[in-house]
């Protein structure tokens, strides 16, 4: 009997454990792409390194067949990336910026060449993410300000989060009505 209740006990403390792990909000961003030569071919094998340019913790990755590399969970920071590969230039993406659950993709084209040969790419990358359907935003530090400018009315908590949903989305794309 103590036993079966024993196990009713863990098994309720599992199912709720594992429920907060599968709504668990993500801390960092994502950094994925394709690797090719110049002819457009995608190169396997490709070693791809991540390093957090504030601390210096790097993260390892190889191409796989497709010539694709993934690094699922970034923190947000930003970071130099390496892609090395035998009988091709080393290139190396300096300034890659990776905010909260954004997705970078950073396709790169090899040239080749000798290893020691290092080719610094400093072009943008897409301010457009077209790999995922979640809509968000960085606000950064004057954003905020000019948002706690103006004072908020609320006597409760619920309406503090309308009026504060109100404000972000004063572009008028939601209508003020759906808020109240």
């Amino acid at each position: 009997m103590r036993s079966l209740k024993t196990a009713r006990c863990l098994l309720a403390l599992l199912c709720m454990t594992g429920s907060t792990l599968l709504f668990a909000q993500s801390t960092g961003g994502r950094i994925l792409g394709r690797v090719s030569d110049s002819s457009g071919a995608v190169l396997a094998g490709v070693t791809v390194t991540v390093v957090n340019q504030a601390t210096g913790v790097a993260k390892e990755s190889v191409s796989g067949d497709s010539g694709d590399y993934a690094f699922p969970q970034v923190p947000v920071g930003v970071y130099r990336v390496e892609f090395d590969h035998a009988g091709f230039k080393k290139n190396v993406r300096r300034d890659v910026n990776v905010d909260l659950n954004q997705v970078v993709t950073l396709n790169m084209v090899m040239q080749i060449g000798e290893a020691r040969e290092t080719v610094d790419v400093t072009s943008e990358a897409p301010l457009v993410d077209t790999s995922s359907t979640q809509l968000g935003a960085v606000m950064d530090e004057r954003s905020c300000r000019s948002m706690h400018a103006t004072p908020i009315n609320c006597s409760n908590y619920s309406q503090a989060c309308r009026e504060w949903a109100v404000r972000i989305c004063s572009t008028e794309v939601i209508p003020r009505e759906r808020f109240r």
